[in-house]
């Protein structure tokens, strides 16, 4: 082999390594941007957001809510369909006076509504 058919070969496994890597972190992307907007249209998550906005405590904290962040923390177990289930989210709220980072747990019972258990939060400077 010569230092040409050698250089080719190099840039050939350098190309495949880089066409590999990209596909990997675009499925990456595609099955994370995925399991997060399932998420955040599930009714444990949209009951934690309806709870938040109606929170006093973080009005006081962050005024009028802007948005939420956009990177969940959490997730969601049910046990088959209208089982019992738990869920749990750490959500970032952003507002007009400041921001909160919010942890809401939720319960559900067998062929029941979501409830929320525990609720608490945190001023981020």
């Amino acid at each position: 082999m010569n230092s040409k058919d050698v250089k080719k070969l190099v840039v050939a496994l350098i190309g495949a390594v880089v066409a590999m890597t990209t596909f990997i972190l675009i499925v990456f992307a595609v099955v994370f941007v995925g399991i997060t907007n399932r998420i955040q249209s599930s009714p444990p998550y949209l009951l934690a957001i309806e709870y938040i906005e109606a929170s006093p405590q973080i009005a006081e904290i962050v005024g009028e809510i802007e948005s939420f962040g956009r990177f969940l923390n959490g997730g969601v177990t049910t046990h088959g369909n209208g089982g019992r289930g738990n869920a749990e989210f750490t959500i970032r709220v952003n507002g007009t006076d400041g921001r909160a980072r919010v942890f809401v747990q939720l319960e559900r019972e067998p062929l029941l509504d979501w409830e929320i258990i525990a609720f608490r939060y945190q001023v981020i400077n």
